[in-house]
């Protein structure tokens, strides 16, 4: 019988799921720029989970009107009517939106998988821009 390691049918192989990738200094740069913004985004969404926020919600949204052109003062005033429905709940939804974007922005991407067409930076920077027609109050 031959005796030949690399015919062998149940032959085990270590494969090493970590290993270190190079990154040049554009993509070291873009990581380092995605953290901090990323923990701009964690700022915030402390300061949107504050009962100060919560509590003033509706007054922020309707604030927001002074000094639009009409049509703005329009869709300031659905959402502000719409908000006035239940605004603990529309506040915490967005304190939520804002910690799960800071979460995203901060968490490692798949770099290691260069095959994959999104990482969670990528998912957090499209999920920011999708809702940005939201009215955001800062």
């Amino acid at each position: 019988m031959i005796d030949n390691s690399t015919t062998k049918p149940l032959q085990q192989i270590t494969i090493s799921s970590r290993r270190p990738i190079q990154m040049n200094w554009r993509e070291r740069g873009v990581g380092i720029a995605r953290i901090i913004f990323g923990l701009v985004w964690v700022v915030a969404a402390i300061l949107q989970w504050l009962p100060q926020f919560q509590n003033t919600f509706v007054a922020q949204v309707t604030a927001a009107k002074a000094g639009q052109p009409g049509f703005i003062q329009g869709w300031i005033s659905f959402w502000a009517n719409l908000v006035s429905v239940n605004p603990l709940l529309f506040a915490s939804m967005l304190a939520t939106t804002e910690t799960v974007i800071a979460a995203f922005l901060i968490l490692p991407t798949r770099s290691h998988d260069r095959a994959s067409t999104s990482s969670a930076g990528e998912d957090a920077q499209s999920f920011s821009a999708g809702s940005s027609s939201l009215p955001w109050v800062e």
